[in-house]
């Protein structure tokens, strides 16, 4: 054999080799390639409906031809009511676009492999895709409205509940429901299309935020203090504006460590929440504003919050001393600018009551017992003569007064406060 032939010999068995990997390669390629079909295999129902061997434009075309909507009413029941719905109103037809998106899921895809074990198990368990039915979204937002009004029961919490006697007791918590929206759209097309007559209302249970297991782990068992004033309850403008912030804060709930400010509590005191004119003091002289009176609210407040240990973050007397209470017991309010703030001092968590009862505000604090008891006093209480003074409008004048305010605590007393309230110059001609 001369060196050409040895050459030539060669080169085909190169080709050859390569011939034979290229084949090698793209059978395997074909048999590990990741493929979808655009055939559905044999064993795939939309219903009753075969759509074997059909694309799923093709398929979509057949179900179109030989669907025919259930036509019948559904009654929704639920644990106390049922409802009779007229799916008429609901104007049913089938939803294609879902119903193509199930059936592209359905067409083979994967490796050879992996079809093939798809089509062998279709023939022993066909695929079933139910028909899928979408209704009107207005008349079903009205549905479920009107389930809502029917059925919607709202959680309540349990709450403490205080007695005539200052006892203190809790009411148990109760779980609420609502309908459970989600599962309703998408089971009520659902059982529309087997044609069901009766469907339960899928329902939500509702937890409660608080339990009576946990309003009786927060430590507020007895009265740790009270305190109230009297009021003029012919002055009805300044009652009605008093019994509004009492309510608001009524039921307060403050958790060990925790802030409490009027202000943000009661909320600004403005026409649009149901606050009327009423007298006012500014500057040492009486005069009208909106929510006049609730500073007495949040003076009563403030002793309560001094009997009962709180620590005290914000105070300010008012410009003169008022009637409903001694010098430098006072604490003047404004939204704006003015505020009642202080912290609970106990290790539990404290429940604050306030009520209008005839002509008195009681403001009362629930918590652990004081180990002490706890009084106020004033001392170093002192008249600050006014002056006359030459004028072109003639002004009554009213004495100052400067006084010292302790809490005492057994052997122990702390100064609170030291409170002047300027003298007002009398005016003559």
């Amino acid at each position: 054999m001369t060196i050409n032939s040895k050459k030539l010999s060669l080169i085909s068995l190169i080709l050859l080799s390569v011939l034979v990997f290229a084949i090698t390669f793209l059978i395997t390629w074909s048999f590990v390639k990741v493929k979808k079909e655009s055939v559905l295999p044999k064993g795939v129902f939309v219903d009753d409906i075969d759509v074997s061997l059909l694309s799923v434009a093709s398929a979509l075309d057949r179900v179109a031809q030989n669907s025919a909507l259930p036509d019948r009413d559904i009654e929704l029941t639920w644990p106390l009511g049922s409802y009779v719905l007229e799916i008429a109103k609901f104007k049913p037809e089938i939803d294609f676009p879902r119903l193509e998106k199930e059936l592209d899921k359905a067409l083979p895809n994967g490796t050879y492999f992996e079809r093939a074990a798809y089509k062998r198990s279709l023939k022993k368990n066909p695929k079933v895709i139910d028909s899928m039915f979408r209704f009107d979204e207005e008349e079903f937002n009205k549905l479920t409205a009107e389930l809502d009004s029917k059925v919607a029961v709202e959680a309540k919490d349990a709450a403490f509940i205080v007695n005539v006697f200052d006892q203190i007791s809790i009411s148990n918590e109760k779980s609420g429901l609502r309908v459970d929206y989600n599962k309703l759209l998408t089971d009520l097309p659902k059982n529309y299309s087997l044609g069901l007559e009766v469907m339960e209302v899928p329902l939500i249970v509702i937890k409660p935020e608080h339990t009576a297991a946990t309003l009786s782990s927060w430590g507020i068992k007895s009265l740790v203090a009270s305190y109230n004033t009297e009021f003029n309850v012919n002055n009805h403008n300044r009652a009605e504006n008093l019994k509004l912030a009492v309510a608001a804060l009524d039921g307060t709930i403050l958790k060990p460590g925790e802030e409490f400010s009027f202000n943000a509590w009661v909320g600004p005191r403005i026409r649009e929440m149901g606050y009327k004119e009423a007298p006012v003091l500014v500057s040492g002289e009486i005069t009208e504003d909106i929510g006049g009176g609730v500073c007495q609210v949040s003076t009563t407040l403030y002793n309560m919050a001094l009997l009962s240990g709180m620590e005290i973050i914000e105070r300010t007397s008012h410009s003169a001393p008022v009637s409903y209470v001694p010098p430098g017991r006072d604490a003047a309010v404004a939204f704006d600018y003015l505020d009642l703030r202080f912290k609970n001092s106990q290790q539990n968590y404290i429940l604050i009551t306030a009520e209008v009862v005839k002509n008195r505000i009681y403001c009362k604090v629930f918590g652990s017992p004081l180990i002490s008891l706890i009084q106020i006093t004033t001392e170093n209480l002192e008249q600050i003569p006014f002056q006359t003074k030459k004028g072109t409008t003639p002004k009554s004048g009213r004495d100052g007064t400067k006084v010292d305010t302790f809490v005492v605590k057994g052997d122990q007393k702390e100064l609170i406060s030291q409170d002047f309230y300027k003298p007002i110059d009398q005016i003559v001609l």
